[in-house]
């Protein structure tokens, strides 16, 4: 007989998900059961009705204070539960909503023309992990955990090309965390990242500068995972000290960004920086002008 008890089958749903998403989303749903649905444990998943759902969001909204990012994905776990309990067990369950997450974004920040010369000073008189991960994700739009899972064997200066296939992650173990070279989150993100003369030449400095085997991490020129932590951490304080404000996030937007106002193929934008839906890089692109809207309808139809 199968159990209606609401923490058997959000265990089962759990199991379920443990081959079909990485280890980063699999530890927060586990994380979210434990911490917040635990409240619904001993209920019968079938009994539980939507006046007691409502309830229990209230108190995490207004009581726990949790942020709209939490409640949505508390929403969303609670939710596919459900949806579990109905597919796979035939059970009569409620239909819920996810939370919508309307918190206002923080407007996406783009580096100005000064504060990138400043950094292009920097990299210029400079060869240590910090520039070379700035390098990485201004002029070719790596994310963090990327850049600390290159190794040397994966960059081609002869073919001016960077082989993306592992990412650095964070990810939970029984005595805490530690770091992990896993698959990248998305099949997207497997790739060949083209990259300019000024980047080739920079990296064959470095590799000058710190000679090191094939199979070394480039960041921290040893067979060790150099921290993402760290690194960014070495990004805050360096901007500190050159009195800017920025991050590797703001790198690679900058490179989008910069991609973008200068016309570069949307689909090939998107394949060199990881991604396979563009809405996620709409919001940087430049504006566009009455005017050169027009031009570039006549451009197309008035030759």
């Amino acid at each position: 007989m199968v159990s209606k008890r609401f923490e058997k089958i959000s265990e089962d749903w759990l199991l379920s998900k443990q081959s079909d998403v990485k280890h980063l989303s699999y530890d927060k749903y586990e994380k979210v059961i434990r911490k917040h649905l635990s409240y619904f444990n001993d209920k019968d998943i079938e009994e539980i009705n939507e006046d007691e759902v409502d309830d229990f969001f209230n108190r995490k909204e207004n009581e726990e204070k949790l942020s709209k990012s939490t409640l949505y994905t508390i929403s969303h776990v609670l939710r596919s539960i459900f949806v579990y309990a109905q597919d796979e067990c035939q059970l009569q369950t409620i239909n819920i909503k996810n939370v919508k997450h309307d918190k206002k974004q923080k407007p996406t920040q783009i580096l100005n023309k000064k504060e990138i010369d400043i950094l292009n000073g920097y990299l210029l008189e400079n060869k240590d992990a910090v520039s070379l991960a700035i390098l990485l994700s201004l002029y070719a739009g790596l994310r963090t955990g990327e850049i600390s899972a290159l190794k040397k064997e994966d960059i081609d200066l002869d073919n001016h090309v960077i082989y993306i296939s592992k990412s650095v992650e964070r990810i939970k173990t029984d005595n805490g965390t530690k770091l992990a070279l896993l698959e990248p989150r998305s099949k997207k993100s497997l790739r060949i990242v083209p990259i300019t003369d000024f980047v080739k030449r920079y990296i064959a400095n470095f590799f000058e500068c710190y000679p090191m085997k094939e199979d070394c991490f480039i960041l921290s020129k040893n067979e060790s995972i150099y921290d993402t932590r760290k690194i960014q951490r070495k990004l805050m304080e360096l901007c500190t000290t050159l009195k800017i404000k920025t991050d590797f996030n703001a790198l690679r937007n900058t490179f989008i960004s910069y991609c973008l106002t200068h016309n570069m193929n949307i689909k090939c934008l998107c394949e060199i920086i990881g991604i396979s839906d563009f809405r996620g890089v709409y919001e940087l692109c430049p504006e566009c002008s009455l005017d050169q809207k027009k031009n570039e309808i006549n451009n197309i139809f008035c030759k």
